[in-house]
């Protein structure tokens, strides 16, 4: 053991590595500038030659700071201001430089969510480094010759589709054009300047512009070889998912008198300074073509939803996601047709508040009510008594019988009418200050004054599940319903809960009516209604005592 420590002279760090199989524990020593593996009893880590593993030699100047995960170990190194990383799975490898640090560095460790942790010793908080994702500073793509058509093309335009992650992501396009296949420019991939050939357009020596959209131009030609090169910092890269070359393209030329069409001495000046304005139309142009796909909810971009929604009046909650956007712009027309009564409220409320609503007007409960009328026998009914042969007398049967007496339950289907039906009437209904005048064609409305124009919203208890449901049915309420109309929001509470509401006889009833009795029972016997109840033995809640 004593001929095992002394593989190590100054250790500067340790890192250790708990996997299912073991625990590893790897050692920095800086006089060395090599990492030992231990096991967790302090014995060294062997190769199948039996030599102790360590690496790190030859590539660590000035080592400082050590963290091991299942993929890598990662040693910081203050000469070269980098953090290094060997690869466990090929035996400890030098793998490289993590992208994105160059400073001191003190310490190393994870934060348990995929990144590293680098510490430079100084006041700074800790560098936040996210493993496996980095990008390289340099790289390059170039395509073969391309041919569209059996014949020679104008070949316009080289346009790339491209998002740069990053302010440091740069992307430079080059273009060749020819007749002979063969003619195609070289690929340096030993020198930095890889596009150097001369016949790549434009000159390789013309710094990054970020130009994606070139004009090609020039002679027709069969062929075209299109070559990017991409650089960055290496924490952000150019990410082109799409290189469009257009060709035998209608520009803006075609459009202007035919003196300008001509063959000119300054050769296609003329065509590149519309194909600069044509290139900032395009997306206009191509918006227009496509203008049906702006009225459609099923496939408007999400961005332009707000704008449709306007022209429906419609106002979207910036809560609700992008399907449920699309649903409600795609049924507002149909909505707009029922808006104002009762079966468009309540498929409001369900859609915009998510509450199944029941609605009640009571002016379609409220009817006419007069005293039943006593019922005369033959054509009495239909003629007057002075003209019916029976003159009355004799066809009257000895006992009266009343006709029309189904609206005459008093209490039940009558209520006290908040006006006479005539309005004010001289010398019998009116009453000073208090009455009004109404024509003929009003007679009967002030009865149904106090009920005209109102309804009820009713909601159970169950589905407010949030505070903020009542204020959003009442919004919806107010938005959908005519705007003369007044309106009442009831929640209707459960009935019974014990412990909570439970008063038995008023809003409970407990059992149901007492048993008969007759004369000697013990129970005792009432002459008409219910029997009193008793306190003592025999007194059974609900049987022979009701509480009211």
């Amino acid at each position: 053991m004593m001929g095992k420590a002394c593989l190590l002279s100054q250790s500067c760090g340790i890192g250790v590595l708990a996997t299912q199989g073991a625990t590893l524990l790897y050692i920095l020593d800086e006089a060395t500038r090599s990492v030992f593996v231990f096991d967790a009893n302090g014995n060294t880590a062997n190769d199948s030659a039996g030599n102790p593993i360590t690496f790190g030699s030859g590539v660590l100047q000035a080592p400082m700071g050590i963290a091991a995960s299942d993929e890598a170990v990662y040693i910081g190194d203050n000469q070269l201001r980098r953090v290094l990383s060997f690869k466990t799975a090929d035996g400890y490898s030098f793998a490289g430089e993590a992208v994105g640090y160059q400073g001191p560095v003190a310490a190393l460790t994870f934060d348990g969510k995929g990144s590293l942790l680098v510490h430079a010793g100084t006041e700074v908080a800790p560098v936040r480094l996210t493993i496996g994702k980095g990008y390289r500073t340099r790289g390059l793509m170039w395509s073969e010759a391309i041919q569209v058509r059996q014949r020679e093309v104008y070949w316009h335009r080289l346009q790339a589709v491209i998002k740069r992650i990053g302010t440091e992501a740069h992307l430079r396009l080059f273009v060749h054009t020819s007749n002979d296949q063969a003619d195609q420019p070289s690929i340096d991939l030993v020198n930095a300047d890889a596009f150097s050939d001369s016949r790549w357009r434009p000159a390789s020596s013309e710094p990054f512009s970020d130009i994606d959209d070139l004009f090609l131009g020039g002679d027709p030609a069969f062929f075209l070889w299109v070559g990017a090169l991409f650089s960055g910092e290496g924490l952000s890269t150019p990410v082109v998912s799409q290189l469009r070359a257009e060709f035998d393209h209608e520009s803006y030329l075609e459009f202007l008198p035919a003196i300008y069409r001509s063959p000119s001495p300054c050769d296609d000046v003329l065509l590149r300074f519309l194909s600069q304005f044509e290139t900032f139309l395009t997306g206009t142009e191509e918006s227009i073509r496509n203008l049906s796909v702006f009225f459609d909810p099923a496939v408007i971009p999400a961005e332009f939803l707000s704008w449709l929604a306007g022209w429906l009046a419609l106002d979207l909650d910036e809560n609700w996601d992008e399907a449920k956007k699309r649903e409600a712009i795609a049924r507002a027309f149909d909505m707009y047709s029922r808006r104002g009564t009762a079966r468009g409220l309540r498929e409001a409320l369900r859609f915009f508040a998510g509450v199944d609503a029941v609605i009640e007007e009571p002016i379609l409960s409220a009817e006419w009510w007069a005293l039943p009328a006593e019922s005369i026998s033959c054509e009495c009914k239909r003629t007057a008594q002075s003209q019916c042969g029976c003159k009355g007398s004799s066809a009257r049967p000895k006992e009266r019988t009343w006709d029309e007496t189904e609206n005459s339950v008093l209490g039940v289907t009558t209520m006290l009418a908040p006006a006479h039906p005539q309005g004010a009437v001289v010398g019998a209904t009116a009453t000073l200050d208090q009455s009004h005048l109404i024509s003929n064609a009003e007679f009967g409305a002030p009865l149904f004054s106090d009920v005209a124009d109102r309804f009820t919203v009713q909601l159970y208890r169950g589905q407010l599940n949030c505070p903020e449901t009542l204020d959003r049915v009442r919004e919806v309420i107010i938005r959908e319903k005519p705007a003369h109309t007044t309106y009442d929001l009831c929640v209707i509470e459960p009935s019974l809960r014990i412990g909570y509401q439970a008063r038995v006889g008023i809003d409970a009833v407990v059992a149901g009516p007492p048993e008969p009795t007759g004369i000697g029972d013990e129970r005792g016997a009432v002459l008409g209604g219910q029997p009193a109840a008793r306190i003592g033995a025999g007194n059974i809640l609900g049987i022979t005592t009701r509480v009211g």
